[in-house]
């Protein structure tokens, strides 16, 4: 309800011009009474007031003060009937507008609807007419209810009143705006849910995201002038204007206003929906459409990029969903089979566009057309020899798949090939890549997709066919009610609107009306043809300056980036590198430059070397800029190496060396610009180098060494060999003859033990460098082993006429624990050395002893002076290494000092050198050994007598036949009864089948070896408690290793091959009671000559069998029985003293066992020829004696 105020407004009214935008018509005279001629006499103005706010399309005002819409359309033509002006008046307010009407001040207001309270004014007949319709987000997923229930409804103030619209809608929330954009805007950004209004408003909107969704179920809005109750004169003749202007007038108001308005959707009255319809309306509230995806179906169905329905059918749908509030939901499909599929399968309740055809008609229920079209064929554009379908004989044709005209072109041209296609698309694409000759489509379809797709490309050249091309919506042949809905809704709307529905959608169509368009057509398009030319140039020069700018934007930041990169390269360079100028002057440098030259970057640049140098010496920063300006005058760049002092080397007196580059560099032209430089620090690549050169000298030196060891130890061995073979020689031909030759005998021993020694030197050299060097301690008296080697030299100084003395303790000195053997290794390679290089005066040896009170150790302090050649100060440090002697060299290895000082240091000693040259030589040698405690004493066993043992029984187990007999006779000699057994089975036979004192094992046999057999014993003593029997080990392999493992097996003992008497008493006197001293041992031939005999024998049959074996075995498959076999045959040749051959065999056992790869078949071969042949010798020779002390 309006309120009027009871007083006059202030507020100043606003003056509008009118604009009237449709011609008025011609309309017959008004049938006045006198009175209304009078009023209209007097009353030359009329004055019409209309609110602030817009009410499109009723008025709306522009920005020149004009005034436009269908009531002031309407306003104008009444004007005209009753010859009078009007004058528009706009007010601020709704209550100024409604006061000024009630005072008299305006005669009338526009626009007003039959719903407001008309108690103090009055409204004419209506001349317009709308539906309230609703509309919201279609991007936002909502339900509206009928009741709007909980919604938030969108609208203009005043557009209809309060209480009408919660009658109709009491569950709804109504939030007021000023004018429809605030309304609008509210939903479209979320502040509301629907908007309320009019539907020219919705339609018309900036926001595109809106849509109309249904009508309201309000009254439709019926509107009017509102009069003053006070004039009645007035409001008589406003309703004999409104009523003499004629309909065609009207329309075209309506259709200038509303193009777009569906006059159905007006005043069109209700459908009449049968029961069963409405139930399926009911129970499908939502309709699953399919259609064509894109725009395979355009200009009829258009899935836009945002996914909306748009085209003829989107528009017929959306009537349907007004009339009969049925929502639709859209699935893109690509092919015509998909669409028959989903529907006749009730996928999908129907499908939006296609042709009916008898086929399709068998599985689909097609509802009446809504749009006419024709069939049309399509061909290249540069094709002109097909203007028809006759022309088509023998060619090929696309179409889409039972198409109504394909039974028509199959009857009459049956010539012509039909190739069969789902969609339009496929179909111009046939065409276009020459698949076909011609397609066959509809033309609206056609033109569209040759015009969007295909311009200049394709073109159409005929119609096809009797009959037009009809489009229908189709629904599965289970929903008649669907079918019958949407008849009814296509029959509601007149053939006009659905024209100018399908006119929307065709471009080329225009509907000519006599307007402003129609009569400055020509001077429009040709404005609009040359401002679009003007603009399209301006566009594009303004498009090209852009690119350009783009372009040299572009540039000018790649050639930055390129700059920067530049810059980062040479910055992270790990080297120096400076950019500098023509005149030498430094433009650019890296970090690492400033670094090694010590100075900052705003200090150097633009300074030349000269003058901020960055080098410790000005000459070396004046030759630097002389060859930078030499590069720079001649071009030639500069690369050397050279040495520099930097700021940043901490050793300024040395400097380092560089390689050094100055290389010019040009512009585009060729011409030099300036030089790039920089060094790189090779100091460490000299050193290396200094240090591989050095490194090769001690190689070479090494290798001359070595060279020479090996020609002295040719010279070495053979000498002793010579003596040893040659005085053998003269024995045994003495001994055939019945003569003894004692002396050949002791000579040949003496170089025996020389070699012995020698040989010992090259193994101990070996073990200092593996770390394996054995020490065997035991209690000694150093004076009398001392005395004793004495002896043994006092020949060779007398032989060089020389003399040797000696300088020993007067009073007895304690015994000590060492090792005896390597005792006397270090005084014989002191006093051999002394004796070899004096040739006048003589060598003496000096023995002295310090111990300190309270410790358990003495130290011997043992000197050997001679009067020889002396040693120069520089050869003295090298004496020491392996394969070192004095520049004036003499016979010998070069080992002996070596070995002697770690032997030395192993005794917790030193041994020093203090020579002169021309003088003599002082050795010093310092041992600190441990004393023996009196539990330890033990009273020394001469070197020539043997312990007498008690009568034991001794098991002998060795699978050589040699190694069993000659056991046995050095048991027989000891007084012991030996039983022989030749494998480790047959020893535990007869161990078990009787009683043995001692035990003698060979540790390496085949089958069940010496280790197995003392752990089986071990544990069968255990197991019968029986007294354990003392088991001795017996094997070639003479190493500490070997013994540690007896020992931890079992053993009480180890000997090793080849074992003399003396060492097998010894052996066997740890297993007795007490020794007693027997006389001097018999000679040989006391021993028994049977024996003997059958040693020979058996060892010529033992040695034939296994070679026999050995050339039946073959490498690798056989390497295990060849070691075992290898081993057998070792222990028959050390008792023969073949030590070359035994050697030969071990090396081959350990290469068959530990890396059978060195182990060659050729190998096996060769030593088996050299086995053969001593066997042939053996056995041709008359005697053989493996001897007593055989020390193989």
């Amino acid at each position: 309800m309006v309120m009027l105020p009871l007083f006059s407004t202030l507020a100043q009214d606003h003056n509008l011009r009118l604009l009237p935008r449709v011609s008025a018509q011609k309309a017959p005279p008004l049938a006045l009474t006198g009175r209304e001629h009078a009023f209209l006499q007097h009353k030359r103005e009329l004055t019409v007031g209309i609110p602030p706010n817009e009410l499109p399309p009723q008025y709306m005002c522009n920005i020149r003060d004009e005034c436009e819409g269908l009531s002031i359309d309407y306003i104008s033509q009444i004007a005209r009937q009753l010859g009078v002006t009007v004058q528009i008046q706009r007010f601020p307010t709704h209550e100024a507008l409604w006061a000024a009407l009630a005072q008299g001040k305006i005669d009338a207001v526009p626009s007003v609807d039959n719903f407001i309270n008309t108690e103090h004014f009055t409204l004419t007949d209506s001349y317009a007419r709308e539906k309230p319709v609703l509309g919201a987000d279609f991007t936002r997923p909502i339900t509206l209810p009928d009741d709007l229930t909980g919604r938030n409804i969108a609208m203009v103030r005043d557009y209809l009143p309060l209480p009408l619209l919660r009658h109709y809608y009491p569950r709804a929330h109504f939030r007021l705006y000023d004018n429809d954009r605030d309304a609008l805007s509210a939903v479209a950004f979320g502040r509301a849910d629907v908007y309320l209004g009019n539907s020219y408003t919705l339609s018309r909107n900036f926001l595109n995201n809106l849509r109309l969704i249904r009508f309201s179920t309000l009254p439709d809005r019926e509107t009017g002038f509102a009069i003053s109750r006070n004039n009645p004169l007035l409001l008589s003749v406003f309703n004999k204007a409104l009523t003499s202007i004629p309909d065609t007038q009207q329309q075209e108001i309506a259709r200038f206003w509303q193009p777009d308005r569906l006059n159905i959707s007006q005043s069109a009255p209700p459908l009449n929906f049968t029961p069963e319809e409405q139930r399926w309306i009911a129970a499908h509230p939502t309709v699953s459409v399919v259609l064509y995806s894109g725009d395979k179906a355009a200009p009829v169905t258009i899935i836009d990029n945002d996914g909306r329905l748009r085209g003829m059918a989107g528009d017929l749908l959306s009537v349907v969903s007004l009339k009969t509030g049925l929502r639709f939901q859209f699935s893109p499909v690509d092919t015509t089979s998909e669409l028959l599929h989903k529907v006749r399968t009730a996928e999908a309740d129907m499908f939006a566009s296609m042709t009916p055809s008898m086929q399709r008609a068998q599985q689909i229920l097609f509802t009446r057309p809504y749009l006419r079209s024709a069939f049309a064929l399509t061909t290249r554009a540069d094709r002109n020899d097909i203007h028809s379908l006759p022309d088509l004989r023998g060619k090929r044709l696309a179409m889409v798949r039972d198409t109504g005209v394909e039974n028509q072109v199959r009857a009459r041209y049956p010539e012509i090939t039909i190739v069969p296609y789902e969609n339009a698309t496929e179909l111009m694409n046939s065409v276009l890549q020459g698949k076909t000759d011609a397609a066959v489509s509809i033309l609206v379809m056609a033109d569209y997709q040759i015009k969007t797709h295909y311009p200049g490309k394709l073109r159409i050249v005929a119609t096809v066919g009797d009959n037009p091309a009809w489009l229908s919506f189709g629904v599965g042949r289970s929903d008649p009610q669907l079918q019958s809905i949407l008849d009814k809704v296509l029959l509601s709307i007149p053939p006009a609107e659905i024209e100018s529905l399908a006119n929307r959608w065709r471009p080329s169509d225009f509907v000519v009306v006599d307007s402003f368009w129609s009569r400055y057509r020509d001077v429009l398009i040709a404005s609009a043809i040359f401002s679009g030319l003007m603009i399209l140039l301006s566009v594009g020069w303004a498009l090209y300056l852009r690119q350009q700018i783009k372009r040299k934007a572009a540039l000018r930041r790649q050639l930055n980036d390129q700059l920067f990169q530049l810059r980062a390269v040479v910055s992270s360079m790990p080297f120096p590198v400076s950019l500098r100028d023509r005149d030498g002057r430094l433009t650019f440098c890296n970090q690492r430059y400033l670094v090694e030259t010590g100075v900052l970057y705003e200090e150097v640049v633009g300074k030349t070397m000269v003058e901020l140098p960055g080098l410790r010496t000005p000459e070396q920063a004046a030759f630097y800029h002389r060859q930078v300006m030499e590069v720079i005058a001649t071009g030639q760049p500069v690369l050397e190496d050279r040495r520099y002092d930097l700021w940043d080397n901490p050793d300024s007196a040395i400097g380092i060396t560089v390689y050094q580059w100055i290389e010019p560099w040009h512009d585009s032209e060729g011409n030099v610009l300036g030089v790039i430089g920089g060094w790189m620090d090779i100091s460490e690549r000299e050193a290396l180098f200094a240090e591989l050169r050095e490194a090769k000298e001690r190689a070479e030196d090494s290798s001359r060494a070595k060279s020479v060891f090996l020609s002295t130890m040719s010279h070495e061995i053979r000498t002793p060999m010579n003596a040893i073979i040659g005085m053998l020689d003269m024995a045994l031909k003495k001994g055939r003859s019945g003569e003894q030759d004692l002396q050949a005998l002791e000579v040949a021993y003496e170089s025996a033990e020389s070699l012995v020694g020698l040989i010992g030197d090259i193994l101990d050299i070996s073990r200092i460098e593996g770390g394996q060097l054995d020490y065997h301690p035991q209690p000694v008296e150093p004076v009398a082993l001392i005395d004793s080697l004495l002896r043994v030299f006092q020949g060779l100084a007398i032989d060089k006429n020389i003399t040797l003395s000696k300088h020993f303790p007067g009073e007895p000195q304690p015994r000590v624990l060492a090792d005896p053997l390597r005792i006397k290794q270090v005084i014989s390679n002191l006093l051999s050395n002394a004796i070899k290089f004096t040739d006048r005066g003589g060598v003496s040896l000096t023995v002295l002893t310090r111990s300190e009170p309270g410790d358990d150790t003495l130290t011997w302090i043992i000197e050997v002076q001679d009067t020889g050649i002396g040693i120069d100060d520089a050869q003295q440090t090298a004496l020491f290494q392996p394969f070192s002697q004095a520049d004036n060299r003499r016979a010998g290895t070069g080992l002996g000092l070596y070995i002697s000082r770690t032997i030395c240091e192993k005794m917790d000693g030193t041994l020093t050198l203090t020579s002169q040259k021309g003088v003599g030589t002082c050795v010093k040698a310092v041992m600190r050994l441990p004393r023996v405690r009196h539990s330890e004493e033990e009273a020394p066993a001469h070197a020539d007598s043997l312990q007498e043992l008690p009568e034991r029984k001794v098991l002998v187990v060795d699978d050589n036949a040699a190694n069993r007999i000659l056991l046995a006779k050095q048991l027989a000699w000891l007084g012991q009864k030996a039983q022989l057994a030749a494998d480790g089975y047959e020893a535990l036979r007869l161990w078990q089948q009787q009683r043995f004192d001692i035990i003698i094992t060979d540790c390496n046999m085949p089958g069940l070896n010496g280790y197995q057999l003392t752990q089986i014993l071990r544990e069968a003593e255990q197991e019968q408690n029986r007294e354990p029997a003392w088991i001795i080990g017996f094997t070639a392999n003479a190493t500490r290793q070997v013994l540690e493992r007896c020992l931890a097996e079992g053993m009480n003992s180890c000997l090793f091959k080849p074992c003399s008497i003396n060492s097998l008493s010894a052996a066997l006197s740890n297993a007795s009671a007490a020794p007693i001293p027997l006389p001097v041992a018999a000679e040989e031939s006391d021993i028994d000559q049977q024996m003997e005999d059958s040693l020979r024998a058996l060892m010529i049959a033992t040695l034939d069998e296994d070679l026999n074996r050995l050339a039946e075995l073959r490498l690798p498959d056989d390497r295990l029985d060849i070691a075992d076999l290898a081993h057998r045959i070792a222990g028959s040749l050390r008792i023969a003293r073949r030590h070359d051959l035994a050697e030969a065999c071990l090396l081959l056992e350990k290469q068959c066992r530990e890396t059978p790869d060195l182990a060659q078949q050729p190998q096996v071969d060769s030593l088996y020829q050299d086995l053969r042949r001593y066997l042939t010798e053996l056995k041709a020779s008359p005697l053989f004696s493996p001897g007593e002390d055989a020390d193989l």
